[in-house]
């Protein structure tokens, strides 16, 4: 999706929310107009909507423990009413096509499958966080780096372009 597709997924979600529609009740407050101009330009997960999200046992998506640091592992499930409630806050009216709805901390590093650890990722910037997720699970999985470490790096990622 280019940068004038996405500037424009904004504006009309934007008009749409003039006009009197809104979020689910308990869904969190969407993103403001500064937030969203900011998401043009660079686009990150915000961090007031998607902090991350470490997986734990409790977690209904529990699996097993992975690694020699024996890290929480959860099964893959986002289901399409969680994509809405992600798209909505972040205000994408528009087609999700043009988006991944990435886990912030890969759930290959011991993310959670919770919203808060859910963001829409435009492509082709996806591919660029693909590459250093693959790079930290092989790090991780060889016990060259810890769970923390890995974390840090993923929060530390900007799109090229990015400062």
């Amino acid at each position: 999706m280019s940068i004038e597709s996405f500037v424009r997924s904004i504006v009309i979600s934007m008009s749409i929310g003039a006009m009197g529609c809104s979020a689910a009740p308990d869904a969190p407050e969407p993103l403001s107009v500064e937030e969203t101009s900011l998401r043009a330009h660079c686009p990150l997960p915000a961090p007031r909507l998607t902090p991350g999200k470490l997986c734990t046992p409790d977690d209904p998506t529990f699996a097993e423990y992975r690694y020699p640091e024996q890290i929480p592992y959860c099964r893959r499930k986002v289901s399409d009413s969680e994509k809405q409630r992600v798209a909505d806050a972040y205000r994408i009216s528009d087609s999700w096509t043009g988006y991944e709805f990435d886990h912030y901390i890969p759930l290959s590093l011991g993310g959670a499958n919770d919203d808060s650890n859910l963001w829409p990722e435009p492509h082709p910037s996806s591919d660029d966080k693909d590459r250093l997720e693959q790079e930290l699970f092989n790090e991780l999985s060889r016990g060259d780096i810890t769970q923390a470490d890995a974390v840090a790096q993923i929060k530390a990622w900007r799109p090229a372009g990015c400062n």
